[in-house]
């Protein structure tokens, strides 16, 4: 399929782009703002990423400043990859009861918030926050992803349940249109039947949904099309 990179090619062409925005780093490593990725340089990206945003938590959130300060570990001790296992955890306690403290901007500045349980529905509720910065790494990075199994000239069919904007299959759209390709959003819930006749429509590429859906899909539909002959080449699947 044409347009198509591996992972480490998408990831060195994010990475450029994020050093552009980082004259610090550039002056340091001696690069221009377009200059070429190495290994190299990815992994002292990687470190110079870490170690700022260290710094950062340190001095905006509550929370890691007091968490980093009670361990006696400061953001200066992480100099090397290594050094992550330097670092405390955090806990699922921490996310149920201090969930504000976590924040590095005001409350005005999320742009989204997600609850959730990590024990079925009886478990303490807990939120993660997300800036507008947050969503479009986000998206940056399902571009990314997306890339390694079609080029521009994809469409891909998301079979995931309708959300909010900036939800799961809003990012994941938005994702799919920054590297290029189109996104057609049909949900979980029409009948089989429906999708395939969208993917006649669309000309889909990609099936992007649960592993489940799709197999029902397919079974429920097998008699009526030829399935092998619809254009889809590639399988996306996710688990609930």
């Amino acid at each position: 399929m044409s347009g198509v990179v591996t992972m480490q090619e998408g990831l060195f062409r994010l990475c450029r782009e994020q050093i552009k925005g980082e004259p610090q780093f550039r002056e340091q490593f001696k690069l221009s703002p377009d200059g070429a990725i190495t290994p190299a340089v990815f992994e002292a990206f990687r470190l110079y990423k870490l170690k700022k945003t260290l710094h950062y938590v340190y001095h905006k959130s509550k929370f890691y400043r007091q968490l980093f300060d009670r361990h006696r570990v400061l953001p200066e001790a992480v100099q090397s990859l290594a050094d992550l296992r330097k670092l405390p955890f955090t806990s699922p306690q921490d996310l149920a009861g201090r969930g504000y403290d976590f924040l590095c901007l005001s409350q005005g500045a999320v742009e989204k918030a997600v609850t959730f349980t990590s024990s079925g529905t009886v478990g303490p509720q807990k939120r993660i926050f997300f800036s507008e910065t947050d969503l479009e790494l986000m998206t940056d990075f399902m571009a990314v992803g997306m890339n390694t199994v079609t080029g521009p000239e994809g469409v891909v069919q998301i079979l995931l349940p309708s959300g909010p904007v900036m939800g799961q299959a809003d990012l994941l759209a938005r994702g799919v249109s920054k590297m290029g390709a189109r996104a057609v959003y049909t949900g979980m819930f029409i009948p089989s039947e429906e999708q395939i006749e969208a993917i006649i429509e669309h000309g889909s590429t990609v099936l992007f949904g649960e592993t489940r859906l799709i197999y029902r899909i397919s079974k429920e539909t097998e008699h009526l099309y030829e399935l092998d002959k619809l254009g889809v080449k590639v399988l996306f699947v996710t688990t609930s």
